[in-house]
């Protein structure tokens, strides 16, 4: 460590005389400076978390970062950080990384917690954190790390195995074969910890596993793991999956063929694991597992072991090929409005992080032009899970329009987009205005209302609505401000009636043509009292905009 920090030290003197104009470039995929966030105050011995963020010179997170960091306090040397021997960003990071309880510190004081690139020193951030002697300093052998896997005195089918362990997050361990140290590693973010020996050499072996702190020394030490490697395991046979090439969440039917009579059967995958039963056919063990999150392509483990508690490891006895479904639209459509495209649509398999659309369009001719969308939380129509957006502003023309996700940031999100969407603006006389059909009309009726609902119109400032009288003849009714229309049901004799509805634009023009209408259930007696007072204000309406 000491020689590490020796070379940053040089690093960074020799970085003083060269030139930045590579951290300074005000493109923001270029990372100009670290942002290190901890808590204000600790405790000695506390460990707490620590934050790192890649950030432009603008300031926006650079999700593309993949440098080498390291991380140390200044006046306390002995102090517990994540990574002491350097951490490299990965793509999944996203230019962010939090090592949860990764820092703790040693004695009282105010410190100064730096982080560095490796290769650009004047990239760096800090953070400090007061220590108060709230704590203690971890005593040498306090820490509790324990093997899980394999179990004492077990038997492995063969010289090549993992074991597996917990102790505390994001510390050194180490494994012992035999009173050698063998190998060396790092739990994660839950303190799991995980060896693979590639070939024991020994039949009799003892384990065991130390965890270091951050001046590298050993702070705790497992009780001893005996593992005796032989042929005496159980066999494996083979293993069939259901499917392999699935999505997370999915359930996978499993069948492994081995020694009858096991004591357990473990088949696991990433995070997934689960315990099979022997089938009515000897040496036949079945199962379902859930797919985990984790994408690309996953190791299927699969582990026996017999009564007697020997054991038998088969790794990467199969493989999962995980993949996201791409988020796709359903029931798109675009229409034209007065110097308006309008848009409504759904979507399956929605990102996680999808904050907004984008509307990319095309003149025939002309120039791109790119649109973003309010939240999706503000367009949704909970009604119907539908989304609706419009471009105002469009001069007569066709124009290919193409949808997409985006991120809070603004930031495209991959396998995102829709088919290309042909929309003809074609302006209505001066000074008129115009406004599409109403469609996609949808009732839900319960005990005692019918709620009629339709596809938003953007432009639409009001709707109306209108029922089939006797006559056969639609009838205005009432006039709504949202895209649903309430109606309740009196007790009685079940009853039917025929609805539809118009869109109002700016200037009270109706939309062309009513929608298709559909049947709603009203019954008898509320629904004359509300036809009543609906006639009335009807004819209120009707008199202040025609009769003037």
């Amino acid at each position: 460590m000491k020689r590490i920090l020796s070379a940053l030290t040089l690093l960074s003197v020799f970085s003083a005389f060269l030139p930045v104009s590579d951290v300074h470039a005000a493109d923001d995929t270029v990372v100009d400076r670290l942002e290190v966030t901890a808590p204000a105050t600790a405790s000695i011995g506390e460990p707490v978390d620590l934050t790192v963020k890649a950030l432009s010179k603008s300031g926006d997170v650079v999700k593309g970062y993949t440098g080498i960091i390291f991380v140390i306090v200044e006046n306390d040397n002995k102090a517990t950080v994540p990574y002491s021997e350097g951490y490299t960003f990965v793509a999944g990071d996203a230019g962010k990384k939090t090592f949860s309880k990764g820092l703790s510190f040693t004695k009282e004081g105010t410190f100064k917690v730096v982080v560095s690139d490796f290769d650009k020193a004047k990239i760096e951030g800090y953070a400090k954190v007061k220590v108060s002697a709230g704590g203690t300093a971890p005593v040498a052998g306090s820490e509790l790390v324990t093997i899980t896997s394999p179990d004492d005195n077990s038997t492995m089918g063969n010289s090549s195995f993992s074991v597996v362990g917990t102790t505390k997050k994001n510390s050194r361990v180490q494994l012992f074969v035999n009173g050698v140290k063998a190998l060396e590693t790092q739990s994660d973010d839950k303190g799991t910890f995980v060896f693979d020996i590639k070939k024991a050499d020994q039949v009799k072996n003892v384990l065991s596993a130390s965890v270091l702190d951050g001046s590298n020394k050993v702070i705790g030490t497992s009780a001893n793991v005996n593992v005796t490697v032989g042929s005496e395991g159980p066999q494996f046979n083979s293993i069939k999956l259901t499917s392999k090439d699935v999505t997370p969440g999915t359930k996978i039917g499993i069948t492994v063929d081995a020694t009858p009579g096991l004591k357990t059967v473990t088949v696991s995958a990433a995070e997934a694991v689960v315990t099979l039963k022997e089938d009515t056919i000897p040496g036949t063990y079945k199962g379902e597992m859930i797919a985990p999150a984790k994408t690309g392509s996953v190791p299927v483990d699969v582990s026996l072991k017999n009564e007697l508690g020997k054991q038998t490891l088969k790794a990467a006895a199969d493989t999962l090929n995980i993949t996201v479904p791409k988020m796709a639209y359903k029931n798109l459509k675009a229409q034209n409005t007065d110097g308006k495209a309008s848009f409504t649509f759904e979507v399956e398999n929605e990102p996680a992080n999808l904050d907004k659309f984008q509307f990319a369009y095309t003149p025939t001719g002309g120039a791109e032009t790119k649109v973003l969308s309010s939240e999706k939380s503000k367009i949704k129509n909970l009604m119907n899970n539908q989304y609706s957006w419009f471009v105002p502003g469009l001069a007569p023309a066709k124009y290919s329009f193409v949808i997409s996700g985006v991120d809070a940031s603004g930031i495209a999100i991959p396998d995102t987009s829709s088919e290309a969407v042909i929309v003809e603006i074609v302006l209505a006389s001066p000074g008129k205005c115009t406004i599409g059909n109403v469609g996609g009309l949808k009732v839900k009726t319960e005990t005692d209302i019918s709620v009629l609902s339709w596809d938003s119109i953007p432009v639409a400032v009001r709707y109306n609505v209108y029922k089939k009288n006797a006559a056969g003849e639609f009838v205005f009714i009432e006039s709504v401000s949202s895209n649903s229309y309430t109606i309740h049901i009196a007790t009685g004799e079940v009853k039917y009636e025929d609805f539809a509805i118009k869109a109002v634009c700016s200037d009270l023009t109706e939309s062309a043509n009513l929608s298709p209408s559909t049947s709603v259930q009203t019954g008898p007696g509320k629904i004359f009292l509300l036809m009543s007072i609906a006639l009335v204000a009807g004819f209120a309406i009707f008199r202040r905009k025609y009769v003037r």
